[in-house]
């Protein structure tokens, strides 16, 4: 087989074979940094709240403090609650109802001799003297409600009906189909929540149905690039219940979804 020799006498052959290389390298490299480019789900979730009397030991009071962030696989949860006026040097629990585990007892707990108590829990390994771990899978976006019950089971302090003096809840996870990806985000506080969600790979300049807990809420249309861009949407008041994200065609073949968090 003859071998290219420019006039130099060097083997062209070595250099494109060299350049080759270089090619299929970068683009190599191109592709892994793209896919370590792909966004990593992040959830935060804190509330201020308080306690207030069922009745059953008037003038008692509580406040509630927690804060969720999970990053990919890394979670970390504080859970703080004080409470006040109770019956001094008597026994109570702090029990959490879930959407998903029904009444979880989170602690056990004694006054002291004013009738006060403040308890400091948490995920993780981070636990330990006048610290109580938080069961493991608990999240704090599953709660609907925290209740502190007497040794009759009946609660004495609750934090339903009670409006949060402050919350903050935002989400940001990647959401794919077979042949489109993007990103969702949601970004919630008192004043509204903010909805944004990008795909791309869809069939330019075509409509699309944006689905919310199984609800077609509203049409989006894609630019000339296939590209689409929702930056807002009737999402649920509570922005803890919104559950699944779907993206639709007119057809009502389901092009991308995910469930929230």
């Amino acid at each position: 087989m003859l071998k290219a020799i420019d006039r130099k006498g060097n083997n062209t052959n070595m250099k494109m074979n060299t350049k080759l290389v270089a090619i299929l390298g970068a683009a190599a490299l191109a592709a892994t940094t793209a896919a370590a480019k792909s966004t990593v789900e992040t959830v935060h979730f804190s509330i201020h709240t308080a306690l207030t009397d069922t009745g059953v030991e008037p003038g008692s009071s509580g406040n509630v403090s927690a804060n969720e962030v999970s990053h990919g696989d890394k979670l970390n949860e504080v859970l703080t609650v004080s409470v006040a006026g109770l019956t001094a040097n008597t026994s109570y629990s702090l029990t959490a109802n879930t959407t998903s585990s029904g009444t979880v007892d989170l602690e056990d707990f004694t006054t002291d001799n004013n009738g006060k108590a403040t308890l400091h829990l948490r995920a993780g390994s981070k636990v330990g003297k006048n610290v109580t771990a938080l069961p493991d899978g608990f999240l704090f976006t599953d709660v609907t409600e925290l209740d502190v019950v007497n040794s009759g089971s009946v609660a004495v302090l609750t934090s339903a009906g009670t409006a949060p003096t402050s919350t903050v809840y935002s989400v940001k996870k990647s959401i794919t189909g077979d042949t489109a990806s993007g990103t969702l985000s949601i970004n919630a506080t008192k004043k509204g929540t903010k909805f944004n969600l990008t795909a791309t790979g869809l069939t330019p300049n075509t409509d699309y149905n944006l689905f919310l807990n199984g609800n077609n809420v509203q049409t989006n249309t894609t630019d000339s690039k296939g590209r689409l861009k929702i930056t807002s949407a009737p999402t649920p008041d509570n922005p803890t219940d919104l559950t699944a994200v779907e993206v639709q065609d007119t057809s009502g073949t389901t092009v991308l979804s995910t469930t929230v968090p």
